[in-house]
Order: C-alpha cells, then structure tokens, then sequence
C-alpha cells in the first residue's frame, strides 16, 4: 500500500471580521469597521458601517464581494467572525459563496484578525499625522485613501510583480491621480461662475483624499457648507510635514537636460532643427560644462546648520550674564543692612570665626558666647 501526500494552495478565499467601536462617531453615523482580507491578490478592505445590525452588515459585504468580483477575485468559500446573523448566511448562499464560523476567542483561525491589526496601525499613522485642528467626525472619509495606500504597499500573490491594488483595481498612476497625507489645511479655489463679484477666491478646507474618477482631482470637505468637493486647484498648509519643493539646482539641471535632449533629436520643423551644426556643438559643450560644474558644487539644498556654540570664540573669565525667565517670579527685595559701626562690635560667636586658608591658624584662640572684637582687626583678618 502506497500514501502519496501533496500540498495545495487555497484559493478564492476571503476572511471577514469586524473592529470594536471607534472612538468618535463619524458625522455620517459610522462606528465600527468591516475588514475583508482577500488571500489570493493579498488585499485588505476597508468598510465602515453604522452598527452590527444584520442589515448594515449585508451592505458592507455586499460592497465587499462586487469589488472582489468585478477585480476577477470572486469568493467561493468565505470564513468569518461566529456573530452571523440569519440575513447574511442567506446572502452568502445567494452569492454562491461557502462559509464556516470560526470558534469564539480563536484568533487563529481566522486571518482577518492580523487584517485588522495592521489596518489599524495604518490607520493610527495617517490620523496622527493630520493637522491638530482636523474634525475626526471626518475619519470615514479616509478609509478610501488609507484602503488605496495600504494595498499599493502589498504586494500579490497570483503575481508578485503586481501591488494588491492592482490586482484589483488596475494600475495606478500617480501622475493622473495625485495623492496627499489625510488631513491637510487647504484652500479650494472657486471659479468666477461659482462666486460672487468681491466674494473670496478661495474656500477653507480639508483634505480628506484623491478623486480617483476625476482628472488630478481631490476630495475636500469644506467646513462652512458641511459638504465634500472635488477641486483640481489647492494651495496646501501643512502643520506637521514639509511639502517637497523643487530647488533652483533642480531647475537648472532639468533645463539642461531638456536642452541636451532637445539638440540632440531636434523636432522637424523647429529652431532646433535649422541650427548650424557648429552652433548645436557649441551649445552642447556648454550643456556639458554647466553640468559638470553643477556636479562639482555641493549641495546648498540642504545646508549645514549652525553650532550652537561657536568653537572659534576666544576664552574669557568673564562669567556669562543669565538671561532671566520672563516666567520666574519676581526676587523679593533684601532688607538693608546697616553699616557697621567704627566702634567695637558686640557679636555672637557660636562658631570659630573664619581664616582663610593662607593664613597661620591660631588655636589658642578660644571660642565664647560673646566677645568683644575691634572692627581693624577683622578688616586686617580680611
């Protein structure tokens, strides 16, 4: 008798579980969150939802299996959380779709539980990151961006050359459709036909993620109307990161590169194209020589930041003067002392009085309640 053994890779399954509740309610109601953990394109999905009543999960998972389906990803077996309610097993038999529960407070049967915490860890970096003033009743509204960028990061296991994004959804182009972090101060421009005469060009806003419909689009939620908007024109203020600029270096070395391509394939019909061959050789040694001098510069993108504390200063024994605390309480003034008398002075000596140390110590001298001293010796003892 013969055993043969083999190992085979599941397929078309997708595990489910849902977050506890979220500290602030949305202002769309939302509370909780449904994650959805594809295994074959390794994509998570994110959808928020009012409550745990059956219908509100039978929304969510219905959203959740037309994203899977239409990205050629359709389940056919589905393992979830044991809280099911009667409405969504019928759901999953009308979909086709096998299904099992997993034990209560087993976490390793199920894969949607280490979905959920880096979900979550993902979500905590991008709200953490947002302006101070940010209104998290708005939380909601970037799911979307939080689903797009944890998938571009996963990558696919039917093709490892592809992000879990695009598995799904196609691939992503940055340059149609830009993206920002969540939570960002802007101003959206409004068009003469949407404003009045001497109404303000601008509306204040927050960025809550990219319009992935529309042509170098964002979605803003504009506090004044309560309402989101897509703009094609931002001026951005973050608080808690620096938004990249190109530099005067960097414009000089893509102008010459573009001159360099430019003299090198002249378009028909242009300047370019009519120059001597002289005249193109010329301008290309000096593309060459600005670039190599460019090179040999360094780099003034990012300069050095002072020493605190000069080394070069020159070493003084004058003590430095502190500055005083505009915060410190005010010193109380000292009571005046009188000045001593010339005559001889009656002090209370309980201790020995003080010698320095480069004069004799007498030690006949003997200490008492009090003696009587002569004011010159102790200016001589001084």
């Amino acid at each position: 008798h013969l055993c043969y053994l083999t190992t085979a890779e599941p397929h078309n399954i997708v595990y489910t579980d849902q977050t506890g509740c979220l500290p602030v309610p949305s202002s769309t109601g939302n509370n909780y969150l449904v994650i959805a953990y594809d295994y074959d394109s390794n994509c998570i999905l994110m959808r928020p939802i009012r409550n745990r009543s059956s219908e509100a999960l039978v929304e969510a998972m219905a959203d959740i299996h037309r994203t899977l389906s239409s990205g050629g990803c359709k389940p056919k077996y589905q393992r979830m959380d044991n809280e099911c309610p009667k409405e969504l097993k019928e759901f999953l038999r009308q979909q086709g779709t096998d299904f099992q529960l997993t034990p209560p407070n087993d976490h390793r049967s199920n894969a949607a539980e280490r979905a959920i915490r880096t979900a979550k860890n993902h979500l905590a970096a991008g709200w953490w990151s947002t302006d101070d003033l940010f209104p998290m009743h708005l939380w909601d509204k970037t799911i979307p961006q939080a689903e797009l960028t944890l998938n571009l990061l996963c990558g696919s296991r039917i093709n490892p050359k592809l992000s879990a994004w695009e598995q799904l959804h196609g691939r992503y182009d940055f340059n149609r459709t830009p993206i920002a972090p969540p939570g960002i101060k802007v101003l959206a421009h409004l068009r003469p036909d949407q404003r009045k005469t001497w109404q303000a060009h601008a509306l204040e806003g927050w960025y809550i993620g990219p319009a992935l419909e529309h042509y170098r689009c964002y979605r803003v939620w504009i506090p004044s109307t309560r309402q989101e908007r897509i703009v094609n024109s931002l001026q951005w203020f973050p608080q808690k990161l620096a938004m990249p600029i190109a530099t005067a270096d960097d414009l000089l070395h893509a102008a010459l590169r573009d001159l360099q391509a430019v003299l090198t394939a002249p378009p028909t019909h242009t300047l370019s194209a009519n120059l001597p061959p002289s005249d193109v050789e010329q301008l290309l040694e000096l593309t060459d020589m600005l670039q190599q001098k460019i090179s040999e510069e360094p780099d003034r993108s990012t300069p050095a930041k002072p020493l605190r504390v000069p080394n070069d200063l020159p070493r003084s024994s004058t003590r430095i003067k502190k500055i005083p605390d505009r915060y410190a309480p005010e010193p109380t003034a000292k009571p005046q002392q009188t000045p001593p008398t010339k005559t001889h002075e009656r002090i209370q000596t309980d201790q020995a009085p003080h010698i320095p140390h480069n004069e004799p110590n007498d030690s006949d001298i003997q200490p008492s309640t009090f003696c009587d001293i002569n004011t010159e010796d102790l200016e001589s003892l001084k």
